[in-house]
């Protein structure tokens, strides 16, 4: 008696690999946060800032062109102004290495700020429908059923915040560094400016990878979505009230926030403080801008290994929370 029935045929489809369903659960992750109208709305304001970076940039560099508008208003400004872009254009033209270098050095530093709080209200909106959801409608259930590990699980979900962070933080800044040096008058920008380049990449990967893991930890927290919102924003408004209030103080306590461990990052990478030195250096009519060089020199000086450490214990901690949460029922 033939136990197979008539009809059987060897299935002909394409294997696919670990691979597809790691990507199955990150765009479906994605999906879900991209149909929130207001990442939508945050995402499109990140690139038009990405396009107020670029303008900056190239207008820098119109400063080399005498028949430019840019030139041309500078000349009708007041004398203290033009006496500073005068000497700022008399040193790119002399020491375009150390020039460029520190101007670009200085204004990523800002720009990469920039993104931070609103890549921020951007996680705020993404964390409950990470794994908040899949918590309470059992969906892990369903995913564990194609063969698919925690470890691919987690690192699916993973990749939805990483892209939808490095969209809108990461690829704008490289997008106005490319801009800004194509657009510049001398073709040796691109080599001046790479370090800023460099410094705004590691800033930017380290700060989105820190941020999604602490994401999806605070997500795994409870099934009710925005009970997870809700502890979000107190851990971010809490620990930046204590880093502020508290931190000269008790200085363990300023590493209960993540905002001031990306504060700390940033001014590790970029060095402002080298950058203002080389500006005020070569740049004296600087010293008139009293309410700038102020500003400038009250940089906080860097903290050490302590907020790496500080970033290793909150990563840590969302690492536990993830395998104790998220397993098989």
């Amino acid at each position: 008696m033939n136990l197979l029935p008539d009809l059987y045929e060897h299935w002909k489809g394409q294997a696919r690999g670990i691979w597809h369903r790691r990507l199955a659960v990150a765009a479906q992750a994605f999906r879900s946060v991209w149909s929130n109208k207001w990442v939508r709305h945050l995402s499109l304001a990140a690139w038009v800032l990405c396009l107020g970076q670029s303008a900056i940039l190239f207008g820098v560099g119109q400063l080399l062109v005498k028949d430019s508008v840019i030139y041309t208003v500078v000349n009708q400004m007041d004398a203290q102004p033009r006496a500073l872009v005068g000497g700022l254009v008399s040193w790119i033209l002399e020491r375009p290495d150390l020039s460029v270098s520190s101007t670009y050095g200085l204004c990523f530093y800002y720009f990469t700020r920039w993104f931070q709080p609103l890549s921020l209200v951007l996680v705020t909106l993404m964390i409950p429908m990470l794994i908040s959801q899949d918590l309470s409608s059992r969906a892990i259930i369903i995913y564990r059923s194609k063969a698919l590990g925690q470890g691919d699980y987690l690192f699916g979900k993973f990749m939805a915040v990483f892209g939808l962070l490095g969209f809108v933080w990461l690829l704008p800044i490289i997008q106005a560094w490319l801009l800004g040096c194509l657009l510049s008058p001398e073709w040796s920008f691109l080599w001046h400016a790479r370090l800023a380049l460099f410094q705004s990449i590691g800033f930017v990967v380290a700060s989105i990878t820190f941020l999604s893991l602490l994401a999806m930890g605070v997500s795994a927290l409870s099934q009710r979505e925005k009970a997870t919102t809700v502890i979000w924003l107190v851990l971010w408004i809490l620990g930046h009230f204590l880093a502020k209030s508290q931190g000269e103080d008790h200085p363990w306590l300023a590493y209960l926030s993540f905002t001031h461990i990306l504060d700390q990052w940033a001014i590790q990478l970029f060095n402002p403080s080298a950058h203002v030195s080389q500006l005020m250096e070569n740049l004296p009519i600087l010293g008139s801008f009293t309410s700038l060089t102020e500003r400038w020199m009250r940089f906080p000086t860097a903290e050490g290994a302590a907020p790496w450490v500080g970033a290793a214990i909150m990563v840590g901690m969302s690492a536990s929370i993830l395998k104790r949460k998220v397993k098989p029922e």
